[in-house]
């Protein structure tokens, strides 16, 4: 076999591999967007959490009884979850790794808010 030819078949197999790779992904999202609507539709869950309990943050995630799922990123670790002297919840994803650091599929995504002020009930 001449050098062209090994050539254009390691050619045709990297197509064939790309080619397979596309059509296994082809419905996937991106993990990082993933984790960013998790992150969203959590932070939603414990601002209605803190409201319906005086502002208040729920103790652990696991305390609003959401899904498993709803607690987790892409990579299936839960959600790091803290809330500080001032009121302010953080949510952190370490990615798919789970350390801090990184980049792309191992990059961490953080968010903090605060919770949403409650009138005192007389």
């Amino acid at each position: 076999m001449t050098q062209e030819k090994k050539a254009l078949l390691v050619v045709a197999a990297c197509l064939v591999v790309i080619a397979f790779g596309f059509y296994r992904l082809r419905d996937r999202e991106a993990p990082a967007v993933v984790t960013r609507e998790r992150i969203r539709a959590l932070q939603e869950s414990i601002e209605n959490w803190a409201s319906e309990h005086g502002g208040k943050a729920p103790e652990t995630l696991e305390a609003m009884g959401l899904d498993d799922e709803a607690i987790r990123d892409h990579a299936g670790n839960v959600f790091e979850y803290t809330v500080g002297e001032d009121g302010t919840v953080t949510l952190v994803s370490y990615g798919a790794d789970g350390k801090p650091g990184g980049h792309m599929f191992h990059a961490d995504t953080e968010v903090s808010f605060p919770l949403p002020e409650t009138e005192p009930k007389p």
